[in-house]
């Protein structure tokens, strides 16, 4: 593993498709998607900031698992593990559009089931004997070391870089884990995020510009104070110029930069066609009402982005 552990997070912006891109990388090991981590990371922010208590509630799932007591984390973990696992095995619907095709997929944990279970089982020991901000970071730590030196020993990589959506949220926590990271945030177009989301039924337009918003506004204060180690990228500028930008990340990451190579491979396993520019702008199922909606709650952010509001 490389002195700084690498997330990548974002709301449905690209994100699966970066890093199916930077995992045609000879030296990266992919490892998506693991939403347990971040019911471990969102109980710590919320042990170090109770007042959070009641907004973080509702961001967990699955929902029958309420609260924050020691179980009720290690049950979310728990649930989240077989849900991405069925997922992974064709049992669950994988969430994504019809046309997003991937080389490595919409998932990628290499190690097994038991693997994932036996190492959460090592977690919940720790944890259920003394529940303080100190003992579940350091378990937390131990967790995700755990497991992404499994996930690297299955690709025979030397570095694993995570893919998690919400993860990068909990950048302060992840560094306290883990000391130094490297965060990358992926942002798109927000009302292409949102009308994107919503034909997936994800949520209603003003509950997805608060997700949109508030997910970038989180992270980019997190890293506010280690800009050295945070990294934005445009989904526009991925999709457009797809070589600088995965060799931008490289370069991020310390990487040997390959981005002309993963790009003609990718082309030649799908079609010259594949980085479609036509779904930078789309956001053809938004009516001017949506849009009015929608500008209440993110308007200025994407303005200050430089997207048209």
């Amino acid at each position: 593993m490389s002195a700084n552990p690498i997330f990548i997070g974002g709301f449905r912006s690209g994100t699966t498709l970066l890093i199916n891109l930077l995992g045609m990388h000879s030296n990266l090991a992919p490892w998506f998607e693991t939403k347990s981590l971040c019911e471990a990371l969102r109980w710590m922010h919320v042990i170090k900031n109770p007042a959070n208590k009641n907004f973080e509630n509702n961001y967990t799932t699955p929902a029958e698992a309420t609260g924050f007591s020691q179980e009720a984390v290690r049950q979310r973990m728990l649930g989240h593990i077989e849900h991405t696992f069925a997922r992974i095995d064709g049992a669950k619907p994988s969430g994504k559009a019809h046309h997003e095709k991937y080389p490595i997929g919409f998932d990628c944990i290499r190690y097994s089931k038991e693997t994932a279970c036996a190492a959460l089982t090592d977690w919940a020991k720790t944890t259920s004997v003394k529940s303080d901000y100190d003992t579940v970071c350091h378990a937390t730590r131990h967790l995700i070391t755990t497991l992404g030196e499994k996930q690297c020993q299955a690709f025979n990589r030397p570095v694993w870089i995570n893919k998690t959506p919400e993860i990068v949220r909990f950048s302060k926590e992840l560094r306290d884990a883990m000391g130094p990271c490297k965060i990358i945030y992926l942002v798109r177009n927000g009302l292409n995020v949102v009308a994107s989301a919503r034909k997936l039924g994800w949520g209603n337009i003003e509950s997805l510009a608060f997700n949109w918003k508030t997910l970038f506004e989180y992270t980019r204060d997190a890293m506010r104070d280690d800009s050295g180690n945070y990294l934005e990228l445009r989904y526009e500028d991925l999709i457009s110029n797809p070589q600088d930008t995965l060799d931008k990340v490289f370069a991020f990451c310390g990487q040997r930069l390959d981005g002309e190579g993963i790009v003609k491979s990718y082309r030649q396993h799908f079609s010259n066609n594949a980085f479609n520019l036509s779904r930078i702008e789309t956001t053809g199922n938004l009516s001017p009402e949506d849009i009015i909606k929608f500008n209440a709650i993110a308007g200025k952010l994407q303005t200050e982005l430089g997207y048209t509001s």
